[in-house]
């Protein structure tokens, strides 16, 4: 699995206690290769990236009926909608909300992946800081 440590010694300073190595692949992996590392996901997805590390999509389902020789770009969901680490929490945690959505993948202008955020870690830590 990739992972971005600085990303994750800043959420850790800002107290945030559960950071965890987010699992990815390659977006020209085959489905076989990633189908186990789809099912014990604590996050229900993986994020498909290409060789610069940047986010191509994702997949939240785990690819029954998908044949194990298929290319991940074949089966993952194009273009998920991505966040920067700039921006405002309570902003986001509101529009997270409104939207419904639990977690949200994170990355650089550059679309290089550094991680999720989950809405209810969120909460948690507004409502400890007193946000």
């Amino acid at each position: 699995m990739r992972h971005e440590p600085r990303a994750a010694w800043r959420l850790e300073s800002l107290g945030f206690r559960a950071v965890y190595d987010y699992p990815t692949c390659g977006f020209r992996d085959r489905a076989g290769t990633v189908r186990e590392r789809l099912a014990t996901s604590p996050f229900g997805q993986v994020v498909a990236l290409n060789a610069a590390g940047v986010v191509m999509g994702r997949l939240v389902a785990a690819l029954e009926g998908i044949e194990d020789s298929r290319a991940v770009e074949e089966v993952m969901r194009e273009g998920p909608a991505t966040v920067r680490p700039s921006e405002e929490l309570d902003a986001l945690v509101g529009q997270m909300r409104h939207a419904g959505v639990d977690a949200v993948v994170v990355t650089r202008s550059d679309g290089r992946l550094l991680g999720l955020l989950e809405r209810a870690a969120a909460e948690r830590h507004l409502d400890e800081r007193g946000g």
